[in-house]
Order: C-alpha cells, then structure tokens, then sequence
C-alpha cells in the first residue's frame, strides 16, 4: 500500500517520513478491520480517488506504547496496549481507529525490523 501511495504523492511527501497507519474495527474482530496507509504531507495536495487527503483529528487523551518488532513474527502492542487501559481506569473511545506510526527500516539499520508507537484514543472509565 505505501508503494502505491508513494507513488500518488510524489513529492508533496518525503519518503523518508513515518508511515502511519490507521486501524478500524480492532475492536470488534482482529481478523475482521479496515486499514488505512498515510503519510505526512509537507505540501497541500488535492484528493484523488482511490486516495483522499485529510487532516487527522485531534485526540485529547490517548494511551501509546512504543515498541520494538520484527516482521517475522507477530506484534502483540496493541494487545499489550488494550490490556492495559482496561487495568487502569480507561476505555477506549468507540469509533476511533488505533493508529500505529512506523520508523522505515531504513532508519533502524535491519529490514526484518522496525520501532512503532499505538496509539488508541482513551476516555476515563
């Protein structure tokens, strides 16, 4: 997906930046979700279908966890993460998606691995 949308953006983004992407439904099914790939812009652009530039809403409180994974294997963070807000008093707010921002590989020094914040919007319980 991000070869594709870096493709689409060109320029206006630089390649070098985070990927992001955004989780729907986790909360309901892991096999079962929607999942979006984003990148900054650093430049204003307009939507073109498939793709669609927007902004991302703010969040006033959101649990995150920064992790370390290998794409050999599977990531448990935001599992990790999910238990915890429910052991400390919070839920998630419905209807958010969780959003995981990646550091390329290429910044890490391995390919099999990559450093990541979850971050899942959260309201007092």
């Amino acid at each position: 997906m991000f070869r594709q949308l870096d493709d689409y953006l060109g320029n206006a983004s630089r390649p070098s930046l985070s990927q992001i992407i955004l989780w729907h439904g986790c909360e309901e099914s892991d096999e079962d979700m929607d999942i979006e790939a984003a990148r900054l812009l650093t430049e204003k652009m307009p939507s073109r279908p498939p793709f669609a530039v927007q902004q991302l809403q703010g969040i006033p409180l959101m649990a995150t966890l920064i992790h370390y994974c290998r794409t050999t294997s599977r990531c448990t963070a935001s599992t990790e993460l999910a238990l915890w807000i429910e052991r400390n008093g919070y839920r998630m707010i419905e209807n958010e998606p969780r959003r995981e921002i990646c550091i390329p590989h290429e910044q890490t020094g391995d390919p099999e691995a990559y450093v990541a914040e979850v971050q899942i919007a959260v309201e007092r319980a």
